[in-house]
């Protein structure tokens, strides 16, 4: 049973990745998500690639290289966060930097107890992180999930989340696993992620059927780069509409029109808006995406 979760697991999430690699990803390019795109794709494929080896490892009974793939294993789930740090820095043209400066740093620093390891003898024995460690892994958790509470990706970022945190329970002898098998928890993660992801795109999909013109973009920019850029982008905008004296302003629900807004006031409103929103949103998508939301 535990070997057909796994390899059913593996087969679902080299599926999605294809689908990522064909659909998704030319999607974000006109974004700077295009980035954090890349990233999942190289967390993606390692965990993929470590779930085989250590399918693989359990179908031939060995213990050679348990101690290898126990560090292969964090290392995967360490790298499926990098694509939500990449999205806080997702603004040009410091996205780069942020890469560099952020991202790579952060990787290095909560792999660091694996780091540690090469300079001196690796242990004979399955990784067993120390409480400090995995606390710093919980608090990146906790930060990046944060970052889409509100939007209409909450319960996926809630499910791709909890997959890491449950990952994490092997990686680690002072939190109570809830299974015996590693296997079994690299399974049921691989499914939680698949889930989170096929809801995710289900839900965006729903949301395009259903939202049009400013409104409609300004939820969209929310749901794609989260709350943190959302609340940022949302204070320099009604900034401008005070000082143009716009007829609505921005919340994080959408558009909030004046009670006694004309047709007229509505349309030089809009007009307002459309010159604000593409030079604010330069720093974050090309025209493209822009005006793929804002045609009928």
């Amino acid at each position: 049973m535990s070997v057909l979760l796994a390899v059913c697991s593996i087969l679902l999430l080299t599926g999605i990745l294809g689908i990522w690699i064909v659909r998704i990803q030319p999607m974000l390019g006109p974004t700077t998500l295009s980035s954090p795109g890349g990233w999942f794709l190289i967390g993606g494929g390692f965990w993929i690639i470590v779930g085989s080896l250590e399918l693989w490892h359990f179908w031939v009974g060995t213990n050679d290289w348990s101690s290898v793939i126990s560090r292969a294993h964090y290392s995967s789930v360490t790298l499926m966060l990098a694509p939500l740090v990449c999205v806080l820095g997702a603004k040009r043209p410091g996205i780069r930097f942020w890469n560099i400066f952020v991202v790579i740093p952060m990787l290095m620093m909560l792999n660091w107890p694996l780091i540690g390891e090469l300079f001196g003898t690796i242990p004979n024995k399955s990784l067993n992180l120390e409480p400090p460690a995995l606390m710093g892994v919980v608090v990146v958790l906790l930060m990046v999930l944060g970052n889409y509470f509100g939007t209409r990706l909450t319960l996926p970022a809630m499910m791709y989340c909890s997959a890491i945190a449950f990952a994490l329970t092997t990686c680690s002898e002072s939190v109570p696993a809830p299974v015996s098998s590693p296997l079994l928890v690299r399974a049921f993660s691989g499914f939680l992620i698949s889930f989170a992801l096929l809801l995710a795109g289900s839900r965006m999909k729903t949301a395009s059927l259903t939202r049009d013109g400013y409104e409609g973009l300004w939820l969209d920019f929310r749901d794609w780069f989260g709350i943190l850029w959302t609340r940022r982008v949302m204070e320099r905008l009604n900034q401008t509409a005070e000082t143009e004296q716009w007829s609505a302003r921005l919340s994080l629900d959408g558009l909030v029109w004046n009670d006694s807004v004309t047709e007229p006031e509505r349309q030089e409103t809009q007009e307002k808006m459309d010159r604000a929103f593409r030079w604010i949103f330069r720093r974050f998508v090309d025209e493209k995406w822009i005006d793929e939301r804002l045609k009928p």
